[in-house]
């Protein structure tokens, strides 16, 4: 429905996690990033549509780009992808504008750090 507006609430936070390497004598550390990134995956209406997405709508600066995604017949289609986000809450907004808008994948980073 035009004017819908979903919002999606993320946590990136670092993760440092240690294991034992017996065969090479040491410990090895290894720094999980989680939540540094988020990509929407979904379609639009049959004949497209207009949304607009918004990255951390309460901050000092938020993110907010407008798109227009292809008709439903194309399949499954990215429809916001950003990496490189700070640790610490986030929220995601996306605001279908036009005929119809499915979004049926969030997929949330996990990049994993040099080892310490």
């Amino acid at each position: 429905q035009v004017g819908t507006t979903v919002s999606l609430n993320f946590t990136g936070e670092s993760i440092v996690t240690s294991f034992d390497a017996p065969a090479h004598g040491m410990i090895v550390e290894q720094t999980l990033i989680l939540g540094s990134g988020i990509t929407l995956l979904g379609a639009g209406g049959p004949s497209g549509t207009n949304y607009t997405v918004t990255l951390d709508p309460t901050s000092a600066q938020p993110f907010t780009q407008s798109y227009t995604t292809p008709n439903a017949t194309d399949g499954r289609t990215v429809l916001f992808n950003t990496d490189g986000l700070s640790a610490g809450k986030h929220t995601l907004e996306i605001e279908n504008l036009g005929s119809g808008l499915l979004v049926d994948l969030a997929v949330i980073n996990l990049d994993l750090g040099t080892p310490g």
